[in-house]
């Protein structure tokens, strides 16, 4: 009897080898999404043994190992008496894509290829950069499975990858609607609606993939970016506090909180996070450029230099990196360096708004002022209304001694930004010196208004008083200057001629001459030294 039995009871097990398998790789996927990777990973090495057949259990796997190991770990799956190409794309694309395109390519052109073969395809082309190409590819797989939202899914990741978030927006809608809960797709379509500008539907997605798996320390990523997008930092905060307890080790985590922190004002915070960070990825250019803005807030300017200098090696074709390396050498004094630095990032992105900028603001502090001028004129060519381009066109025009077109600018500048103190201090100080003594007046305490501490501004508002014989309100507006910043000379030095020559009293001027020069003031319209020594003889 028992031959008889043995092909009906081998008919059976065959089924339910198959049933097991698929409950085994379900359950890997639900590990999975709910952020259990070991757990998930034991799962589909039990699933492909049970069916070492399957291409879909050996291509999860692969993805996983590869998310959470490494791209030799998941080159290793291989599917028994598949063609290696088809189950090896994951592993073959950062250790041999060319072969492994080449391979898949065939296959795709033998008569009746699996579909699969595309997909695998469009994924290694997209590995290689080659978006395009990737979302050809990607569609002729989902026009042979229009309802795999595998296949949706690579489809939007080649038109992301193309510039295309429109495109990607509708492909990535209907991989969620086919399958609700994978968390890579719900990722990618938070981000894609955020670069279309719909931060309302964006959160609605990573909410709704959080209710089904609220452990998810991708997802948790995820909502804590579109939290730093609004600037909800202190629930950004929290969110990534609970991703580090799910995921000790991950330095994404670690850099979003000292991105966080920083806009917090906790720098010391910031910078022990993104330490944190670099000691679990050190070339992670994101982080050691966090890194070295928070220590360039701190005052370390030449370790934060050095920060800066790392992550523009790992990414030399990053502009923004370079303008910050640039800035950094002009706050040192390095004006070669700084300069080298921004027409490098020039080179790069010819437009970039805060190189344009820095390179004119440096060209303005080396008194390079038509220079500067063509800078700022080329931001405004793109912008009118810039305020800084405005202001600095301002202050460069008013430094070549040209008052009268000074002013357009200053107003450009305060008609985009109202609250533009540089440019209500210097509009004042240009009608000063066109003789328009009330209407500089005016402008400069609506600047007071805007700013009581500014000691540059109590400065000025003193000699527009002293223009107008005003000699009690210039005296008020220099004492007060003096008492906001002590270590500014020049309100010390009018009033110090104040006292002494429309006050006549040189003896109470003495001692602010004095202080004047420990100040580090010097006068170019008289010797201040000789007056000093005057007073002293006179007093004797």
């Amino acid at each position: 009897m028992r031959p008889v039995l043995l092909v009906p009871l081998l008919l059976l097990a065959a089924p339910l080898l198959m049933a097991g398998n698929s409950k085994l790789l379900e359950t890997a996927r639900l590990q999975d999404r709910e952020g259990k990777w070991e757990q998930a990973v034991s799962s589909a090495r039990e699933a492909l043994a049970a069916d070492p057949a399957d291409p879909s259990t050996a291509r999860f796997l692969q993805d996983l190992l590869l998310r959470v190991s490494s791209p030799a770990a998941a080159a290793e799956v291989a599917v028994t008496g598949a063609p290696p190409a088809v189950t090896t794309w994951i592993g073959s694309r950062l250790l041999d894509r060319k072969a492994a395109e080449e391979a898949l390519r065939k296959l795709g052109e033998a008569e009746g290829p699996p579909p699969g073969v595309f997909l695998d395809l469009a994924r290694v082309q997209l590995a290689m950069g080659r978006a395009k190409t990737a979302e050809a590819t990607a569609r002729q797989y989902t026009d042979l499975v229009p309802d795999d939202w595998e296949g949706q899914y690579v489809l939007a990741q080649a038109r992301r990858a193309a510039g295309s978030p429109r495109g990607s927006d509708s492909a990535l809608s209907k991989a969620l609607e086919l399958s609700p809960g994978q968390y890579e797709a719900a990722c990618l379509y938070a981000e894609v609606l955020a670069a279309l500008g719909d931060d309302a539907k964006a959160r609605g997605v990573l909410v709704k993939a959080l209710e089904l798996y609220p452990q998810n320390p991708d997802l948790l990523l995820a909502l804590a970016t579109d939290q730093i997008r609004r600037e909800e930092m202190s629930l950004a905060e929290q969110t990534l506090l609970r991703l580090i307890e799910l995921r000790p080790s991950s330095p994404a985590a670690y850099g979003r909180l000292a991105e966080v922190r920083f806009a917090l004002g906790r720098l010391d915070d910031a910078e022990a996070d993104a330490r944190k960070a670099l000691t679990i990825a050190p070339n992670d250019a994101r982080t050691l450029a966090t890194l070295a803005f928070v220590l360039e807030k701190k005052g370390e300017l030449d370790e934060a230099l050095a920060h800066y200098a790392k992550a523009s090696t790992l990414v030399p074709t990053d502009a923004q990196l370079l303008v910050d390396i640039g800035f950094l050498h002009t706050l040192l004094g390095r004006y070669a360096e700084a300069e080298a630095n921004f027409r490098k990032a020039l080179t790069l992105d010819p437009e970039h708004e805060e190189g344009n900028l820095k390179l004119g603001v440096l060209y303005y502090q080396e008194k390079k002022y038509k220079d500067a001028r063509k800078v700022f004129e080329k931001v405004l060519r793109g912008d009118p209304g810039n305020p800084a381009a405005n202001r600095y066109t301002g202050y460069a025009l008013l430094a070549e001694g040209k008052a009268r077109e000074s002013v357009n600018y200053f107003e450009r500048a305060l008609k985009t930004d109202p609250a533009d103190i540089g440019s209500k201090r210097m509009i004042g100080r240009a009608w000063l010196e066109l003789g328009r003594v009330d209407e500089a007046i005016r402008v400069l305490l609506e600047a007071v208004d805007l700013d009581p501490k500014d000691s540059i501004t109590r400065f000025t508002l003193g000699k527009a008083y002293e223009e107008k014989d005003d000699y009690d309100s210039a005296e008020e507006f220099y004492r007060k200057s003096m008492e906001l910043d002590p270590l500014y000379p020049f309100p010390v030095l009018y009033l110090a001629e104040l006292v002494d020559e429309i006050r006549e009293k040189p003896k109470e001027a003495l001692p602010l001459y004095k202080k004047y020069l420990e100040l580090g003031g010097a006068d170019p319209f008289a010797d201040v030294k000789a007056r000093i020594e005057q007073i002293e003889r006179t007093a004797k």
